[in-house]
């Protein structure tokens, strides 16, 4: 078996059509235009052919897989040979499975997502376009409710949404028929999000939360770390969650949530002048958070002075409309913390 160096007709426009690799040739057994091709980064080894007729690489164990040295390929998924893929799944255009990874039937996987090793997509699993996947996640999963009695439930990921290692995101229920993540989320590491949940689009959660069963979260929602959520609470468009919390009430729209106690501090300025909102929309809400939490009004009357104060401002409106649809009650602004009676 000899060596042999890149040859030139693995040059296309000056440049090597692939990262660095070594060529082996045996004699009488290749063709003297064809090459065995090993990756020295890629555990384990992955064995290409090299046809010089059509200037293709292929992997000798997937014939059909995608070239990546010619443009004109039609992009066809990677698939790891240790990975399960049951035939009832439907795996889309340009999309990688590593080692080890179960697909389960009736699971859909978007064109262009990634699929790390020793991950799990359950029956019931749809999975949008470009989304990642990391080591070790398990997504829709039988739901941890006794009450399940294994009716055909679903489990919906948006577009563009990264899920890092062994992330749990069980499927929904009889009860809405669906667990729900949007477009554009970012789940860190260790998170768990329980049956019948709705995450809303561009949420990011930081590692290991907690979040218990039928709780929505809206738009645009930052969470911190090692935080815990009650069963069916919600937490309101741009709201940001401070790390360690303990989430027993809603949130509404628009605030910044402190710790020790858990309270409404203020609104989420920051977040919302990232979201584009500008200094008079920014301002009243601040003029609406005060009608709400600090004029000592009734609930009711509160509430009718900000619709008289801001009618048909929409994003006022959105956290009207949020109040008078709490069930849990909401979390209320605390001017100071209470003294330590120990103290």
């Amino acid at each position: 078996m000899a060596v042999l160096p890149p040859p030139p007709l693995f040059q296309r426009g000056g440049r090597p059509c692939r990262s660095p690799f070594l060529f082996f040739y045996i004699p009488g057994i290749f063709d003297a235009h064809i090459r065995a091709i090993m990756y020295i980064y890629t555990l384990p080894m992955s064995y290409y052919i090299h046809n010089r007729k059509n200037n293709t690489i292929m992997p000798i164990d997937n014939p059909n897989a995608a070239c990546s040295c010619n443009a004109s390929c039609v992009a066809k998924p990677k698939i790891h040979p240790t990975a399960i893929i049951d035939p009832g799944a439907q795996i889309g255009a340009d999309v990688s499975i590593g080692p080890y990874s179960i697909v389960e039937s009736d699971v859909v996987v978007g064109d262009g997502s990634e699929i790390g090793p020793h991950a799990m997509l359950g029956n019931g699993t749809r999975l949008g376009k470009r989304c990642r996947v990391f080591m070790g996640a398990s997504i829709g999963l039988e739901p941890q409710d006794k009450k399940y009695a294994g009716e055909k439930t679903l489990t919906l990921v948006g577009d563009d949404t990264l899920i890092r290692e062994y992330v749990t995101i069980n499927r929904g229920t009889s009860a809405t028929g669906a667990t729900r993540v949007g477009a554009r989320g970012w789940i860190m590491a260790y998170c768990h999000i329980a049956h019948d949940c709705v995450v809303g689009d561009d949420v990011t959660i930081s590692n290991a939360l907690a979040m218990a069963g039928h709780v929505i979260v809206g738009d645009h929602v930052t969470i911190a770390g090692i935080v815990s959520i009650n069963q069916f609470c919600r937490i309101g468009d741009h709201a940001m969650v401070g790390a360690r919390a303990r989430v027993s009430s809603d949130i509404v729209p628009y605030a910044l949530i402190g710790t020790e106690p858990l309270r409404v501090v203020s609104v989420n300025k920051i977040g919302l002048e990232r979201r584009g909102f500008t200094a008079e929309q920014i301002g009243d809400i601040k003029r609406a958070y005060k009608m709400l939490f600090r004029d000592g009004l009734p609930l009711n009357d509160a509430l009718a002075k900000i619709d008289a104060e801001f009618p048909g401002d929409a994003s006022i409106k959105t956290l009207t409309d949020f109040v008078r649809g709490s069930e849990k009650g909401f979390l209320r602004m605390v001017t100071e913390a209470p003294t330590d009676p120990a103290a």
